[in-house]
């Protein structure tokens, strides 16, 4: 605020009230989201330690994905499946970038390892990203289906 003899004043009294009960609610929020984001990755982390078996995709997953698993499954071409994988996971994905990191990390893991780096960096850049941008159930059931050991 300006006066005309001071230049600016000090926020009254009540406008740091406000501005705590707004930071207060924000806090609040987020930790609303996170709350709801760690049960949604640790089922991802659990998922990981395994490869997916069933013919259909699971129930929680976005429905584009079921069409998308059963041309996988038919596909025998190896090459096809990566690329498939590759561009589905991509369509999980909007706006946690610290997953790109975490893809890095598990893909220059060695070869035994990649699954159990996987299942570690992918779901701690998750619960950094508070699962915000993320279909979170379809990126870890798409994750299930990559060939890493």
């Amino acid at each position: 605020m300006r006066t005309r003899d001071h230049g600016t004043t000090a926020p009254r009294p009540t406008d740091w009230a406000l501005v705590l009960l707004v930071l207060g609610g924000c806090a609040s929020e987020q930790q609303a989201i996170e709350d709801q984001c760690r049960p949604r990755v640790e089922r991802i982390r659990a998922g990981l330690r395994t490869a997916y078996t069933d013919r259909e995709a699971p129930a929680d997953v976005a429905p584009w994905v079921g069409p998308i698993y059963r041309e996988f499954v038919a596909s025998s071409n190896i090459d096809t499946r990566a690329s498939m994988l590759d561009a589905a996971v991509g369509r999980t994905i909007h706006g946690c970038y610290g997953l790109a990191d975490a893809f890095h990390g598990a893909a220059t893991a060695d070869a035994g390892a990649r699954r159990a780096a996987m299942a570690k960096l992918v779901p701690d850049a998750l619960v950094s990203c508070r699962c915000s941008g993320v279909d979170v159930e379809s990126l870890g059931f798409l994750l299930r289906l990559s060939p890493a050991p």
